[in-house]
């Protein structure tokens, strides 16, 4: 048989059923399929039929939207035309120009002769949504390589500084809205007596010759009762929220945030706060602004990060020495750090040479002995006491995306932009942050 499909797009109308236009989307000749690249559509003839099923509609809607023009909406008098002018549209897989009529009245308004003046952007939200969402979890330059071979074209609209662009915008909406009481009423949840707030941070390569590098911080909070068992050794959080900042700001924007993001999982002047952090003083400052907020602050020096600098300093320790040096990381479990102290000194005064290392460690631990507890005793008590749980959140939001790729360099204004996004991501709040995002970010036909 020797036929073939012709798909047409038919504008209808609505009260007589008539026919108004007519367009022919694709014609394909019908073969019998030799390999499986000959079954239906191809990729290229799926976004060719996209591209010419977008253009019959933008056809019928730009006549609407010139029609509306016709009738000043100030004061309601006939317009006059004056002249027609051609403008973008970006669709989330096609680009497309609109001819639109630039209408006055004598009154002195004048209709707009752009999308982009419009609806206050060119970009379709689900093609902006798309850039921010594959550009925070891989390189710009990735991206624009990704969406070109999703559209099966090279667009301007998706080249990478695009992109970095649109995840700037959308980035400094996140961050504002997150420091604003209407981001916590937007996710009302009920009061907790008891919330862990975790704070770490993560250092990332500078594009700045004199620094080479500065520090990005993220807090997770949660509630206790939100920590699921998966297995014996492993547990989950079924819900949180997280925040980040690579903000140079004397923490202002990331104490806000973490006062929203408590408040947002039920803290309220009855709540403890139990902070849970590596011991890093801007970790522990980070908190001031909540401590008024709460019933109190109770600060514990993760037991993660104790074990982790145990770890990284036992290979300067000499074999003699080894058990000693257990038992000084056991009298530190058991919340004796002046025991734990001795110990280590003991062992330093040992050592004759590397005695550094383990200078550095008696230091940690005297820089943070006030917040160092009978870990035991807690575990004993099915209390938190490490952020391990936690933990993920740093290689999610800052190791993967911006440390992994050494060549990559970061502005701190661009390193929070994407921090924002993932940050929401890992938090399970795009969904409802985007659609706040999306209404500053757009505006009604005017």
């Amino acid at each position: 048989m020797n036929s073939r499909i012709k798909i047409i797009a038919q504008e209808i109308d609505n009260k007589t059923n008539q026919l108004i236009s007519e367009h022919i989307i694709y014609e394909k000749k019908t073969t019998a399929p030799a390999r499986i690249n000959d079954l239906g559509f191809s990729h290229k003839e799926q976004i060719a039929i996209l591209y010419h099923s977008q253009e019959a509609i933008l056809t019928a809607q730009e006549k609407l939207i010139n029609e509306k023009n016709n009738t000043c909406p100030k004061c309601s008098k006939k317009t006059k035309k004056s002249g027609k002018f051609e403008s973008d549209f970006h669709s989330v897989f096609t680009d497309h120009k609109i001819s639109l009529q630039r209408s006055s009245c004598t009154c002195g308004w004048k209709s707009k002769i752009s999308v982009d003046g419009t609806y206050a952007s060119a970009l379709h939200p689900d093609l902006v949504e798309m850039q921010c969402l594959i550009g925070s979890q891989a390189s710009f330059k990735k991206t624009e390589e990704f969406l070109a071979k999703k559209c099966c074209a090279s667009r301007p609209i998706n080249n990478h500084s695009r992109i970095q662009t649109t995840i700037h915008q959308v980035g400094e909406l996140l961050r504002t809205m997150k420091q604003t009481p209407t981001w916590v009423a937007a996710n009302e949840e009920t009061i907790s007596d008891a919330l862990i707030l975790t704070i770490d941070g993560g250092h990332l390569p500078s594009n700045d010759t004199e620094k080479p590098s500065f520090e990005a911080l993220v807090a997770t909070v949660f509630d206790p009762k939100n920590i699921i068992k998966k297995d014996k050794h492993h547990a989950k959080i079924t819900h949180k929220t997280v925040v980040a900042s690579a903000k140079s700001d004397h923490q202002t924007s990331l104490k806000k945030m973490i006062k929203n993001a408590c408040k947002k999982q039920g803290m309220n002047e009855t709540t403890t706060i139990t902070l849970l952090t590596d011991g890093a003083k801007n970790c522990w400052s980070a908190v001031s602004g909540i401590e008024d907020e709460c019933k109190e602050v109770i600060k514990i020096l993760d037991w993660f990060h104790i074990g982790k600098k145990f770890k990284n300093n036992e290979h300067v320790v000499p074999e003699e020495l080894k058990e000693e040096y257990e038992r000084a990381k056991w009298c530190l479990w058991h919340g004796d750090a002046e025991k734990s102290l001795k110990k280590l000194t003991e062992i330093k005064n040992k050592m004759p040479e590397d005695k550094l290392k383990i200078g550095g460690l008696i230091t940690y631990i005297k820089n943070n002995q006030s917040c160092i507890i009978d870990y035991q005793e807690r575990q004993a008590r099915n209390l938190i006491f490490t952020s391990q749980l936690a933990e993920s959140s740093i290689n999610n939001l800052i190791n993967e995306r911006q440390k992994h790729d050494k060549r990559m360099q970061w502005s701190r204004t661009g390193a929070d932009a994407v921090l924002q996004i993932r940050a929401s991501k890992q938090s399970e709040e795009w969904e409802s942050d985007w659609t706040i995002v999306q209404n500053r970010i757009y505006r009604e036909a005017c």
